[in-house]
């Protein structure tokens, strides 16, 4: 068993409904079997405001030759003076055919609640075709195409369940020049039935490893969406530096 415990150091967000980098979340060990990683985080402020934010989650995946199967699962918890501003849930699922091949097929479940971000609750489910690119052991380039089915109420107190289908389009770049390596992911997802209605995602990482078992991570993530809930933004822009221990 493998884990690793993230350390979030800083964070600064506009809240929308913004697409989640699946691509981040699968765990590149070539070894036959389980992996799992353990994310634990805490953020407090005292003095005029007194805020907290607890966050946890569960990243596993198992393979074969064949298939690998991968799950994220991830649960906020955050207070200001003593009231709730965040309680976020998400779970992904997926099962990805013939991944170490050129093309590979995969298939995927998700559920996500957001509900101070406009999200009462969000379901989806979908598949998708991936083609797969290796320029070197450390260096690789990934791209998919896909569509996926989703079922979002934005308000509990919505009686009206939104049902869209939406195209998936993705890039996923990873480059290691040295002991450092870069990340960049690129997410484009139009409904199929209003090309109006798109949601996109840009994300720069770079991480570099302070030994063989800590490393830091700064990450870059802008979002757009063109038809966004109610009171929120259309655009999102979030950075994030993070330490990772692993044992």
């Amino acid at each position: 068993m493998r884990a690793l415990i993230t350390l979030l150091l800083l964070s600064m967000a506009h809240l929308t409904q913004a697409i989640t980098n699946i691509e981040e979340r699968r765990l590149t060990e070539q070894a036959a079997g389980w992996q799992r990683i353990i994310e634990l985080g805490f953020n407090g402020e005292s003095g005029n405001n007194k805020k907290r934010q607890w966050n946890n989650a569960l990243n596993a995946s198992w393979q074969n030759d064949d298939i690998r199967f991968f799950t994220w699962a991830s649960y906020q918890y955050g207070t200001s003076n003593d009231t709730t501003t965040d309680d976020n849930a998400f779970l992904h699922n997926r099962v990805v055919f013939n991944h170490r091949r050129v093309w590979a097929q995969e298939i995927y479940l998700q559920y996500q609640s957001d509900p101070f971000a406009a999200l009462e609750q969000r379901i989806l489910v979908g598949s998708g075709l991936r083609y797969q690119h290796r320029f070197s052991d450390t260096s690789f380039l990934n791209q998919g195409i896909g569509l996926f089915h989703e079922e979002v109420r934005e308000r509990e107190t919505d009686l009206h369940v939104v049902q869209r289908t939406r195209a998936s389009l993705y890039t996923f770049m990873t480059w290691r020049p040295s002991t450092y390596r870069f990340q960049s992911t690129v997410y484009v997802q139009p409904v199929v039935d209003d090309l109006t209605d798109i949601k996109a995602i840009w994300q720069w990482a770079l991480i570099v490893p302070l030994g063989q078992r800590t490393e830091w991570r700064w990450q870059w993530q802008s979002s757009w969406d063109s038809k966004p809930p109610a009171n929120t933004f259309k655009e999102n822009h979030k950075t994030e530096f993070k330490l990772a221990f692993r044992f």
